[in-house]
């Protein structure tokens, strides 16, 4: 992706919604500091993208993105030992994040996103647990963790009563937390039977 693109998108002003997907030979973000319109954005399957840039990057002085309401991110590079550091964005509402093989945890920026309403967490293959910092998204309403095959461990149950707003969870793809979130299990159903919906797997579930 040249400079010639990262130019036309300088030019987008007025431009809500962006996806950048399948780029092979992305090596860098092309710069958003002019899309101050941006309410959507989607940066996803680019194999070489090693780290990230101008607005999003965590160690941007301010964030351009004042609009942005709804973030799909990653999977970036397979060798990367730790997702690419970016930066929270305070009015963010909606949060889909792909991880890969090699990470063992989730990005810590994630916590830092007082007005995230939707969280979804996929392909973290190498996490075995959510930390118990997701007791800090105060605005969650609904969770969804997908193919993350060695999960076993949701927040603690204080956590998870912390999030007063929550009040639907999906489990899909996850063969040890989904049986270890069984209604007969005692381990991790109990974090989560006091929510209104729960999907693990197949099964739904109204309370």
């Amino acid at each position: 992706m040249g400079s010639e693109f990262s130019a036309f998108l300088q030019t987008l002003e007025s431009l809500q919604k962006l996806t950048i997907w399948g780029c092979d030979n992305l090596e860098t973000i092309p710069s958003s500091d002019k899309l101050t319109s941006l309410r959507s954005l989607e940066i996803s399957h680019c194999g070489k993208l090693t780290c990230l840039r101008d607005g999003l990057e965590a160690s941007s002085q301010s964030c351009s993105l004042t609009r942005l309401k709804k973030l799909t991110i990653g999977p970036f590079c397979s060798e990367l030992d730790a997702f690419p550091a970016f930066q929270a964005i305070p009015q963010l509402e909606s949060l889909s994040i792909w991880g890969w093989d090699k990470l063992k945890s989730l990005p810590e920026q994630i916590q830092h996103l007082p007005s995230l309403r939707h969280l979804e967490i996929d392909f973290f293959y190498g996490v075995e647990a959510i930390p118990e910092w997701l007791e800090n998204l105060a605005s969650l309403e609904d969770l969804t963790v997908g193919y993350c095959k060695i999960l076993m461990y949701l927040p603690s149950v204080e956590a998870m009563r912390r999030l007063t707003k929550l009040k639907e969870i999906r489990i899909r793809g996850c063969p040890l937390l989904e049986d270890r979130c069984r209604e007969e299990s005692d381990e991790e159903w109990p974090k989560i039977r006091h929510l209104r919906f729960i999907t693990i797997g197949d099964k739904k579930i109204e309370n």
